[in-house]
């Protein structure tokens, strides 16, 4: 009877799968987040990702950027103690992927190791493939900032909790109701299947890690002591991507709340970084970022990178 039950439950997967709808396959085509194989996790992986407020916001910056976002703004409640938001107008994260999005070394960037070499013109094994460049594999550059599946995983552990909000372009039918998802994570990287709901938002993601670091109570009190240092790093780390990503507005706001004031009873949010979409040029951005002064003391040098990274990420090396 055992058996007959088993039989029975397969047929009927077999069904349902065969019965897929359309909209299902239209995710199905998508980029979708999966788990890397075990011997590519051995060969990318880099130990912890998350070290300080600095390389927290940046693996969250490095996901937005590559969600092909044209905004990025990133908030920080209490200098970053009490929590770290990070938002971005790209095109979001599938229905199907979500539950994977804090497992680790599980991406929607890469397959496998091979996928790194991908469109650069270099083979794994130091071979030129059809292209015809003679590349060392070293120079060879990963299709994203980011590949590796580790990041989330390690903000949702070392985190009090990591919260979601996400919202694709439309519902693969075709029909857009104006709501997004929000959802959790627990430390092991899980989705929390009762903290799912639907919420308004616009297209895009927006990633929140409240009271980093709360589960290593060594690392938050030195974070702590630290912190208008790691907060100077953190700045100097976005004036460079807003310098370099002209494409990308970033905005980064401070923002004080009343808990963290004594003797004030109003929130206070300082602007410590704004970018605007008329300066998308190296030069206006620059002078924007870092000052006009600034700028009248530096010299444009064009560089050529094409003979190092081959004529397909020419580009978007230059």
């Amino acid at each position: 009877l055992r058996d007959v039950k088993n039989a029975d439950q397969e047929n009927s997967y077999d069904v349902e799968t065969e019965v897929a709808t359309e909209a299902e396959a239209s995710e199905a085509a998508m980029k979708t987040i999966k788990p890397i194989s075990e011997s590519s996790i051995q060969r990318i992986v880099a130990g912890q990702a998350v070290t300080d407020l600095a390389s927290a916001v940046k693996e969250l910056v490095d996901n937005a950027i590559d969600s092909r976002a044209t905004k990025v703004f990133v908030r920080l409640y209490n200098q970053g103690l009490d929590s770290i938001e990070v938002s971005d107008n790209g095109t979001g994260v599938p229905k199907s992927s979500r539950p994977f999005m804090a497992m680790k070394h599980a991406t929607s960037k890469l397959k496998s190791f091979e996928d790194l070499y991908n469109g650069t013109g270099v083979e794994i094994n130091g071979n030129a493939n059809d292209a015809g460049n003679d590349q060392d594999p070293t120079y060879a550059a990963a299709p994203t900032l980011g590949f590796r599946g580790e990041a989330l995983f390690c903000l949702a552990n070392l985190s009090r909790s990591l919260v979601v909000t996400t919202r694709c372009e439309s519902t693969n039918d075709g029909y857009d109701d104006g709501l997004g998802e929000q959802f959790a994570f627990n430390h092991e990287g899980l989705l929390i299947p009762e903290s799912v709901k639907p919420i308004p938002r616009s297209v895009g993601t927006t990633v929140t890690v409240k009271r980093l670091f709360e589960t290593l109570p060594v690392r938050r009190i030195d974070m702590q002591k630290r912190i208008k240092a790691q907060r100077m790093k953190l700045m100097k780390m976005m004036q460079g991507y807003a310098i370099l990503c002209t494409n990308i507005q970033f905005m980064v706001t401070d923002n004080q709340t009343a808990n963290s004031q004594p003797n004030k009873s109003k929130s206070k949010s300082d602007l410590r970084l704004a970018t605007s979409e008329s300066s998308n040029t190296l030069e206006k951005r620059t002078a924007s970022v870092l000052g006009t002064k600034f700028l009248a003391g530096l010299t444009r040098i064009e560089v050529d990178l094409t003979s190092l990274v081959g004529p397909v990420n020419a580009q978007s090396s230059q």
